[in-house]
């Protein structure tokens, strides 16, 4: 006789919404969707169909940001409570007459652009946007964002990080740079345990940014 153990997952959920145009409440079709954990780590995508509606299935329990953004509007965040084998109904709306973002990162000793380097967006609740990479001459764009306050993160390979708050104002565009320091400085630490102090080796250390959930800027494991 042979013993086979088998484990059954809970049921999945499932997403429910409607994305609509902030001025009319006009359902919005072909606005994506996207369903992220608190650090930006996306889990699922979709699109609106007929007035505006989507449904997301599959979703695991907890708490997502869900994330709307469509041509030549604004973003909508919100977050929703997944439970298994339940739906979940949400509405975001999105503004008609989005602003602009522009921007260029720099190297603060050489003054010349950072190609390739990362500029993260958060809204005003520290809530994941979007993510964008700078061109050939540090240069990036974000031609819809909802009128609103915000935050960038910028980082760079061998730079350090930088963060800068600013406004969106409908149809217009917000420029801001960022001239990041290079050879960065070193954070030095020790892991223990609680009760004896004992070092503990091979544990992961996370640097993240704005909150213990925010971007995460670096990463290492102790020694021995």
């Amino acid at each position: 006789t042979t013993e086979v153990v088998v484990t059954l997952t809970p049921l999945p959920g499932t997403l429910t919404g409607q994305v609509i145009n902030g001025v009319s409440d006009e359902g919005i079709v072909g606005a994506s969707i996207t369903a992220t954990r608190s650090n930006g780590v996306i889990i699922a995508t979709g699109i609106s169909g007929d007035n505006g509606s989507f449904t997301i299935p599959n979703l695991p329990a907890g708490s997502l940001n869900i994330i709307a953004q469509a041509i030549g509007f604004g973003n909508a965040t919100t977050s929703a409570i997944i439970t298994n084998g339940k739906t979940t109904t949400t509405i975001l709306s999105l503004s008609p007459n989005p602003g602009h973002l522009i921007g260029q990162l720099t190297s603060a000793s050489s003054g010349l652009p950072l190609q390739g380097a990362t500029v993260q967006l958060f809204d005003e609740n520290r809530t994941f946007i979007l993510s964008v990479v700078t061109d050939s001459q540090g240069n990036f764009t974000v031609p819809t964002l909802s009128p609103g306050k915000y935050v960038a993160v910028a980082s760079s390979f061998g730079f350090g990080s930088e963060l800068r708050g600013f406004t969106i104002i409908a149809n217009q565009d917000t420029i801001i740079a960022f001239d990041l320091a290079p050879n960065p400085g070193i954070i030095r630490g020790q892991v223990v345990t609680s009760e004896a102090g004992q070092p503990i080796p091979n544990t992961s250390v996370v640097i993240r940014a704005l909150t213990p959930s925010g971007p995460i800027l670096a990463t290492t494991v102790t020694d021995s």
